[in-house]
Order: structure tokens, then sequence, then C-alpha cells
């Protein structure tokens, strides 16, 4: 489903978390903040 809004709520908003996709075995790349921006570097 599709929302016409405001794109930073997808990452500001109070319910913005990654505990369901955690939860359900996704496993990502970056786990952290830091590991994230250590790679742009």
């Amino acid at each position: 489903m599709l929302l016409r809004t405001d794109p930073a709520l997808g990452l500001t908003g109070r319910h913005a978390t990654s505990t369901v996709l955690r939860d359900a075995g996704f496993a990502f790349q970056f786990p952290t903040l830091e590991a994230a921006l250590a790679d742009l570097l």
C-alpha cells in the first residue's frame, strides 16, 4: 500500500523500528549506524 505522506515520517516517526524485521529473521547488512557510517568512509 502506498501512502501519500511525508517520507521523513518513515524514518523519524516514533514507531519506526527494525524489531519486527529482526524478529522475522531479516539480517541487516549494517546492523548499527556506526557500521553503516564506517562503510561510507
